[in-house]
């Protein structure tokens, strides 16, 4: 476009040249009419060189002029718009830079406060760490304990096996030395009544001949041999299978109904007679216990009328 621009300019210029060439021609010839017969010749003239360079000099002056002056008024203007420009552009880079400042004020606070919530989040992370190293130490203690127990556990278990072999010998044991005792008992029993049999025979019919059984003479004695036999039996009803002794309240039984003194029942887990386990909790015997009851009305009977 530059480049058109001046060619434009050149063109212009040899054309106006030639204007004023042609226009100086015709002054000189309307004034030296004589020179313009000889046109030659006054084109040699040293005025006519003089005026041509003249008019040259002030044909380009005047375009010098012009064209300056039509480049001042492009500079200004070009000046003018410029300056709008920059005013634009620093009203919009002022704008820009509140916007800027806004944005950063804004996402300031925005960034402080996840980076706060960051900071809270890495110091859980860090305690939960912590927690978790100390709970897998903790596992590992507790499964080197469990296998320190797991390893006590199977020495116990084989303790275990051979005091319930043991026990059973024992049991077995007891069992043969029980019913010993109960045939020994039973002996004693019929030796102790018979006995007693001839001492009360001795007391009450000492008169009577000893091969005579002996019928009791009054209504008390008759009471008191009546109570003696209740008694008995009830006694004999309320033994207990182990110690042998009358059981009292509370006592207990297996699922058979067998009974077992309350002394007793801690020491074994089976029941003496019919080797049945019993049950847990332990059951009560109601209907020993009512019996025991009934044995100790009847010891206080005995004891009234022996005090009559």
């Amino acid at each position: 476009d530059q480049s058109g621009e001046k060619k434009k300019r050149r063109q212009r210029k040899k054309k106006k040249t030639k204007n004023d060439v042609q226009l100086a021609l015709n002054i000189n010839q309307e004034i030296c009419p004589e020179k313009s017969k000889d046109e030659k010749s006054w084109r040699t003239s040293n005025l006519f060189e003089s005026e041509l360079k003249i008019n040259n000099k002030l044909c380009t002056v005047q375009n010098a002029a012009t064209l300056n002056k039509e480049a001042e008024n492009s500079t200004e203007a070009r000046r003018i718009e410029i300056d709008k420009q920059i005013a634009k552009t620093e009203d919009d880079l002022k704008q820009h830079k509140n916007v800027v400042k806004e944005f950063i004020n804004e996402k300031g606070a925005d960034m402080k406060a996840l980076l706060s919530k960051c900071s809270d989040v890495e110091e859980r992370i860090h305690e939960r760490n912590k927690a978790i190293n100390k709970n897998d130490e903790q596992i590992r203690d507790l499964q080197k304990e469990n296998k320190k127990l797991s390893e006590q556990s199977v020495t116990d278990q084989k303790d275990a096996e051979k005091l319930e072999r043991k026990r059973h010998k024992l049991e077995e044991y007891i069992d043969k030395e029980m019913n010993k005792l109960k045939q020994t008992q039973l002996v004693l029993e019929k030796e102790s009544k018979k006995r007693k049999d001839n001492l009360s025979r001795t007391k009450l019919g000492s008169k009577q001949p000893h091969n005579e059984p002996q019928i009791p003479t009054s209504k008390e004695d008759r009471m008191l041999t009546f109570l003696n036999r209740a008694i008995t039996t009830k006694q004999r009803e309320l033994e207990c299978p182990l110690c042998l002794e009358v059981s009292e309240p509370p006592i207990f039984m297996c699922p058979e109904s067998h009974l077992v003194c309350a002394h007793c029942k801690p020491k074994v887990e089976k029941c003496p007679e019919c080797r049945t386990p019993y049950p847990d909790p332990a059951k009560r015997h109601r209907y020993a216990e009512k019996t025991a009851e009934e044995l100790l009305d009847l010891k206080n009977q005995r004891i009234e009328m022996a005090g009559d």
